[in-house]
């Protein structure tokens, strides 16, 4: 069997946590060892692969590089089901470490030849536009975030954002929404962006207990506004590839992809680098 855990190093203000995840076909048991300060976002370190059958150690891996490629490969498989064939101009929202991996993953998916970044200090974007710059494409900075979301094909927002940066108002037919720095309780576009899409999830156990319709008179207004509940989920990434969902299904659908964490990701990303050790 494939089984794989993640656990969070405990040291002062850290802590441990553990994410199994298995598949009934394989044979090694991977558990991702990863920092976490309550003030910022999990940091991953180190994954560790062992047999599930042995126990034997397999490899260790460099949790921090896996979690870049993992999260923009699951985007980029994503947009090949939701983002129109012919899209071609991307919007980046945020200029962290993990953009330069999500634009490479969508160039690799779309015919994209324009990409704009957008940032709160727009001066952070110039390092990641000058990387993005190539033969086939343009890339830029923009400060009017609305001007650049109504003139985009596919958007991908990486940022730690706890209010909704993106308004539905704006969001142009046949546009993708790629929501990496989201959750389930808080989400990087608003409530109208969610009635207006088809909304996808990388997995369903996302959906934490108390964003259940049944909780949900528990919460204020404002967090309302911003959660999720199992209502708004079309499907998600495993329904998408098996054929059980349909993905994109009209020319000017608007279609949103809300990447949680998931484990089996973990899972999947560790095992294709362990085959090809």
């Amino acid at each position: 069997r494939y089984v794989a855990a993640s656990a969070e190093l405990a040291a002062t203000r850290h802590r441990i946590k553990a994410r199994p995840s298995s598949n009934a076909s394989g044979s090694p048991v991977i558990p991702e060892k990863t920092t976490y300060r309550p003030d910022s976002a999990a940091l991953p370190g180190l994954y560790v692969v062992f047999s599930g059958i042995t126990g034997e150690p397999l490899a260790l891996l460099d949790g921090r590089a896996l979690m870049r490629w993992r999260v923009a490969a699951s985007s980029a498989l994503a947009a090949t089901y939701l983002a129109r064939s012919d899209a071609a101009r991307l919007l980046l929202v945020g200029a962290g470490t993990l953009m330069p991996y999500l634009a490479d993953a969508h160039c690799a998916v779309r015919p994209i030849r324009e990409i704009l970044v957008w940032n709160r200090t727009p001066v952070h974007a110039e390092p990641l536009v000058k990387r993005l710059g190539a033969a086939e494409r343009t890339a830029s900075v923009t400060d009017d975030l609305e001007a650049a979301v109504r003139g985009a094909d596919v958007i991908c927002c990486a940022t730690r954002a706890f209010e909704p940066l993106i308004n539905g108002h704006w969001l142009p037919q046949g546009v993708h929404l790629d929501l990496i720095g989201s959750a389930p309780t808080h989400l990087e576009a608003d409530r109208h962006a969610v009635r207006l899409c088809r909304v996808y999830l990388d997995d369903r156990s996302g959906l934490a207990a108390n964003t259940s319709p049944q909780n949900m008179v528990a919460l204020t207004d404002g967090e309302a506004a911003t959660a999720l509940v199992a209502e708004d989920i079309e499907g998600d990434l495993a329904g998408l590839a098996r054929g059980i969902h349909g993905g994109r299904r009209r020319y000017d659908d608007r279609t949103m992809y809300v990447s949680t964490g998931s484990t089996f990701e973990d899972l999947a990303a560790a095992v294709h680098v362990l085959m090809r050790l």
